[in-house]
């Protein structure tokens, strides 16, 4: 299963419970299960942008899975920094699909480490140092490559 690119998203307004359904179908696997009324705190807390006659688009949606596959590493204040890094609102559409790529890439190149010691810890370690930089990292303006 890969997540869907900015083009496979739904090009149309969808209602809060249409939504939490795409992106629950979309990044459920890697993130877990968003609700309403988690959408509802994301918006109090300006994660994401308030619906418009309570539809949400299609930069909410992509704004959501993001938020789904981040928030088991990170916490929502490191997400909302990453987020103003990362997906500026003129370039969102290009960061998101580098982003999913990126991610659908690795998650091709991925075996299952099974219950073998050495890769779990491994696969923790290299977890844990790459979480560290991305915490470094937040703590200065990300530059475009």
């Amino acid at each position: 299963m890969s997540i869907p690119t900015w083009d496979q998203l739904p090009n149309f307004d969808l209602y809060k419970d249409q939504t939490v359904n795409v992106v629950n179908e979309a990044s459920a696997d890697y993130g877990g299960i968003i609700s309403a009324s988690m959408i509802n705190n994301y918006v109090k807390q300006k994660l994401i942008d308030p619906p418009i006659k309570k539809k949400y688009n299609r930069t909410h949606v992509a704004q959501l899975i993001f938020i789904n596959l981040m928030k088991g590493i990170f916490t929502l204040e490191e997400i909302i920094t990453l987020k103003q890094h990362l997906f500026l609102e003129s370039q969102i559409e290009d960061h998101y699909n580098e982003f999913i790529e990126l991610f659908n890439e690795r998650l091709s190149q991925t075996t299952s480490i099974g219950s073998d010691l050495p890769q779990v810890l491994d696969q923790l370690s290299g977890i844990l140092i790459a979480k560290r930089q991305i915490k470094n990292l937040l703590q200065d303006p990300i530059s475009e490559p």
